[in-house]
């Protein structure tokens, strides 16, 4: 990315919506599990590459 060679595109804007997140990371044994869409991607089918952000479920029980 600092490069140049390669391109990343962005989904985060649907961050700002408070009351029901349209994409929630669980925590896991091995990590987190992203569960539901980002409605938005800056650059959608331009980039191979996409840097996603979750809200954490922090009321959901580890699987």
């Amino acid at each position: 990315m600092g490069t140049g060679e390669a391109l990343v595109g962005i989904g985060f804007s649907h961050l700002r919506r408070h009351d029901n997140p349209p994409l929630k990371a669980i925590e896991t044994e091995n990590g987190y599990q992203l569960h539901g869409h980002i409605p938005w991607i800056t650059g959608f089918s331009f980039f191979e590459t996409v840097l996603a952000a979750a809200s954490l479920d922090l009321l959901h029980e580890s699987f």
